[in-house]
C-alpha cells in the first residue's frame, strides 16, 4: 500500500528526495502521481515491524517550481499493529 502525499503547487520533484523520510527507516520507492506533479507517493519495499512507532517527516527542504519552500514540516507519526 502507497502512502500519498498531495500539495496545492506543482512540486519541484528533485527536492522530494531530500524532503522525505521515515524512522524508522523504511527501503521504498518516491514517485511523483499526478500529471500536474502537485503530489508524490512512497511505496514501502519491506514489511514494517509490528508494533512499532513509525515518524514520516516532509521537511521545508520541499519545493514548489517556482522555489518556494514548505512552510513548515510537515509530521505524521502512527504505530503499527501487533
Amino acid at each position: 500500500m502507497s502512502w500519498n502525499y498531495q500539495f496545492t503547487a506543482t512540486l519541484d520533484n528533485a527536492s522530494i528526495v531530500d524532503a522525505f523520510s521515515v524512522q524508522p527507516s523504511v527501503y521504498g520507492i518516491l514517485s511523483s502521481y499526478d500529471y500536474e506533479e502537485h503530489g508524490f507517493s512512497f511505496l514501502p519495499q519491506e514489511t514494517l515491524v509490528s508494533n512499532t512507532i513509525y515518524t514520516v517527516t516532509i521537511s521545508t527542504s520541499l519545493k514548489s517550481n517556482g522555489g518556494t519552500p514548505l512552510s513548515v514540516p510537515y509530521v505524521i507519526t502512527f504505530r503499527t499493529e501487533e
